[in-house]
């Protein structure tokens, strides 16, 4: 996307920067989406996996967005599929089956841990970008904390799962943001 020497190397860099200011809106929503499943376990836990399931699919349509604003861009099948990873966790969660409070936890758990790697992925394909260290920050919390989950840590403490979720989306939201920041600098740059 930048080469080495920080400046805007194509006409898809310069559409990209064009496009910080969506980028930024979408790194809003995310950080919101992780204060709303955040506040979730304040409810009963069938409420609970309501709320986080339309935090998942509003999370995984904001991801999918985000990659067709630079089809173009060698990352965007990992984003897409980010983002369809959340949109199916919604509807898994969504679905009377598969949507039970004691199902809850493992799918938050490989989806965590799916998002995790997905963004640990992204942030190595990602050079040069200040964003970078905020990537691998966000795809490591996912991941580690889809494990916690996993593990059982939070079995009998529903809010510390609703937390957790929340966390992982506020990352995600905050590498966003910082994304579009960088992006508006490197294209003043030019």
């Amino acid at each position: 996307m930048v080469e080495d020497g920080g400046s805007m190397s194509s006409d898809l860099d310069r559409a990209i920067a064009s496009a910080s200011t969506w980028i930024s809106v979408l790194g809003a929503l995310m950080i919101l989406a992780g204060g709303v499943a955040s506040l979730a376990p304040l409810f009963a836990p069938r409420a609970i996996a309501t709320i986080l399931a339309w935090v998942f699919l509003i999370a995984g349509v904001i991801r999918i967005a985000q990659a067709f604003q630079a089809p173009e861009e060698r990352d965007f099948s990992l984003e897409v599929a980010t983002g369809v990873l959340y949109v199916v966790a919604a509807v898994l969660i969504f679905a009377p089956v598969l949507g039970d409070v004691l199902t809850l936890p493992m799918l938050l758990a490989g989806t965590l841990v799916l998002d995790g790697i997905l963004e640990i992925i992204l942030a190595v394909r990602f050079r040069a970008n200040a964003a970078r260290a905020w990537i691998i920050a966000s795809g490591v919390s996912s991941l580690l904390l889809g494990m916690l989950i996993g593990a059982g840590v939070t079995v009998g403490v529903v809010w510390l799962m609703g937390l957790l979720v929340g966390l992982s989306l506020a990352t995600t939201g905050i590498w966003f943001v910082v994304l579009a920041q960088n992006l508006r600098s490197e294209a003043a740059e030019v």
